[in-house]
């Protein structure tokens, strides 16, 4: 498996080849954690990390589910 791949499943906190329900809900949970409105009142170096990560793992998502649907 190519190392961009697997460096998406770190992101989402799996194991590369996790299926596409399991990379569904390590998102929904993670973006629940990290979306930026979660984080409004806090300082603005937090509510930076939390937009940053927001999209780092939305983007995951994103490239995952594209990948797993190729292969399907």
């Amino acid at each position: 498996m190519e190392d961009k791949i697997k460096k998406l499943y770190k992101l989402l906190d799996l194991e590369p080849g996790a299926s596409i329900e399991n990379v569904k809900k390590a998102f929904r949970e993670l973006s629940h954690i990290w979306h930026p409105d979660n984080h409004v009142k806090k300082p603005e170096d937090i509510q930076a990390r939390a937009e940053e990560k927001f999209k780092e793992i939305s983007q995951a998502y994103q490239e995952l589910k594209k990948h797993l649907d190729q292969l399907n």
